[in-house]
């Protein structure tokens, strides 16, 4: 509890004025920055009335060779569904292959056209 001299004489006021003073620079936002326009009064350079701009080729880059980042993966699953990694107890439950399909790689898959896509299996005979 707080001592009933101290909230009376003038430490109590000069504390709660400096936190209320110390709260609001902290809080407050900074002033902006003071911008110039630059000077449009000053004509630009002009080209010459019978003059005509001369097309230069551009060099051509070379593709940059792809580069395999070696680095660390984190894949987000939007539920925790059933929280099972095997895709054989999962069953038929909603959610089920979330994890699934982001640990086991799939021997085959297929697009909306029913068409069969490789996928760990490159080629089939």
């Amino acid at each position: 509890m707080v001592n009933k001299g101290f909230m009376k004489s003038w430490a109590f006021s000069f504390t709660a004025l400096l936190l209320t003073l110390l709260i609001t620079v902290a809080c407050g936002s900074a002033a902006a920055p003071e911008t110039t326009a630059p000077d449009t009064s000053a004509p630009g350079p002009t080209a010459a009335a019978g003059a005509q701009p001369t097309a230069v080729p551009e060099a051509k880059a070379e593709p940059a060779e792809a580069k395999v980042n070696p680095g660390k993966l984190t894949i987000m699953v939007g539920d925790l569904a059933t929280e099972r990694f095997d895709i054989g107890l999962v069953g038929g439950s909603p959610g089920g292959a979330n994890y699934g399909r982001v640990v086991h790689g799939m021997l085959i898959s297929m697009n909306a056209n029913t068409e069969m896509l490789p996928g760990i299996a490159e080629d089939w005979n």
